[in-house]
């Protein structure tokens, strides 16, 4: 279709200024550039309330640790108690590092913890991870597994090494694995469980990789008192 008169005369105007079309521009004060206004607000997103709120527009209520009484101690020198670190309700993720007397022998146990960041500094002999929600754990290395039970939207970071990680009744994990990738991964009942890790191409350099672990399997009796069992695969 063929333009109106009045868009016609608006373009025949246009091309005629030339270079000098941004003279007619009107210009902006600072007063109205919002990003130079100090009264402004500044709103944040934060995945928790939006979560929040889908839950309760669903009538569905978010799965919380029980609350009970903080504590970060050593018990006997074998044994790191982690419990009821961390609160739900606040914005900010309270953080924790264990890094004083931690010895090789150690066992870890991180129990009803809900939105903090956990840093365990040194070697552990292992770390037990109970009915935790929104945690994230970093440690370098341990003797003997991980295990994490019951617990949603987990992250979890091994920065050498963990012979094996085992995940039992876990919604949301994520395994970050930024130093040997030797590792074990047993998970039973776990959804939304992925791995990251690096790796090195042919001309040297490191590229990160995430692999999601498998959740579907199909399983067909081949014998009377025999199950087999393969992977789903959807495709890559």
């Amino acid at each position: 279709s063929k333009p109106t008169d009045g868009r016609s005369q608006l373009f025949s105007q246009i091309g005629s200024m030339g270079l000098d079309i941004t003279k007619s521009l009107k210009h902006v004060t600072d007063d109205q550039k919002l990003y130079k206004q100090k009264n402004r607000e500044v709103r944040t997103v934060n995945d928790d309330e939006i979560r929040k709120k889908k839950l309760a527009r669903k009538g569905i209520k978010q799965w919380a640790p029980p609350k009970g009484t903080r504590s970060v101690r050593c018990q006997d020198d074998k044994r790191w108690f982690v419990e009821y670190v961390g609160d739900g309700d606040s914005l900010d993720r309270e953080q924790i590092l264990i890094e004083e007397d931690v010895k090789m022998h150690h066992a870890i146990f991180i129990n009803r913890c809900n939105n903090c960041y956990i840093n365990i500094v040194g070697k552990v002999n292992s770390i037990q991870i109970v009915e935790c929600l929104n945690v994230q754990v970093q440690f370098s290395e341990t003797v003997g597994p991980i295990e994490i039970t019951n617990s949603e939207r987990m992250e979890v970071l091994v920065t050498k090494r963990c012979p094996q990680v085992m995940s039992s009744k876990v919604k949301e994990l994520t395994l970050h694995l930024a130093g040997s990738i030797e590792t074990d991964i047993v998970t039973s009942c776990t959804s939304n469980m992925n791995v990251t890790y690096q790796i090195v191409d042919a001309e040297g350099d490191k590229d990160s990789v995430e692999v999601a672990i498998p959740e579907q399997f199909m399983h067909k009796v081949i014998k009377r008192n025999k199950i087999g069992t393969t992977l789903v695969s959807h495709g890559e």
